[in-house]
């Protein structure tokens, strides 16, 4: 939403707040509560469980890249997560799954709306990234590499299942 209060224009405003929102709904209301439903998490737990190391890093990055960045740089850092989701969940699409908790991920994100949603994305940093200074443009990269090398360590930290190195609260 931060991204998209920095739009040049009323549509790529619209559309990053509006994604923003559907994030919530979709991701949050839907999938996480079906999730904890499916593993019996409480909800009120979720609040207790520490961020990992690099959830912390690439939340805090995308937040500080959002606020401090241009709009093409912030739409940069978010960029890599409404990609990648879109790929891997493609690829999956493409092996199957018989567990429907891993479905249900599987099709919300290699639907057509979302692919819809990422194309529009995709146009929008490319509109935005004509109208930029060379310097931006390079930022903007910058950021981009930065943000997919914090995703690929995101999912390959869930993947080992590792966390903090030692306990940070007593």
């Amino acid at each position: 939403a931060l991204v998209g209060a920095k739009a040049p224009d009323d549509e790529s405003a619209l559309l990053l707040i509006s994604a923003a929102r559907d994030s919530l709904l979709v991701e949050r209301a839907s999938l996480h509560e079906f999730l904890m439903r499916e593993w019996g998490i409480e909800p009120a737990s979720i609040g207790r469980i520490e961020m990992s190391p690099i959830n912390r890093a690439y939340t805090d990055f995308l937040i500080a890249t959002a606020y401090e960045g241009s709009f093409l740089v912030g739409l940069s850092a978010v960029l890599p997560c409404f990609w990648v989701y879109l790929e891997v969940g493609k690829e999956l699409l493409k092996r199957g799954s018989p567990n429907p908790t891993y479905r249900r991920w599987i099709e919300t994100y290699s639907s057509p709306g979302y692919e819809e949603l990422v194309r529009r994305v995709l146009e929008a940093a490319d509109d935005a990234a004509e109208d930029a200074t060379a310097r931006e443009r390079r930022e903007a990269v910058y950021v981009f590499r930065l943000s997919t090398i914090y995703e690929y360590m995101f999912w390959d930290w869930a993947y080992r299942r590792l966390g903090w190195p030692l306990r940070l609260r007593a």
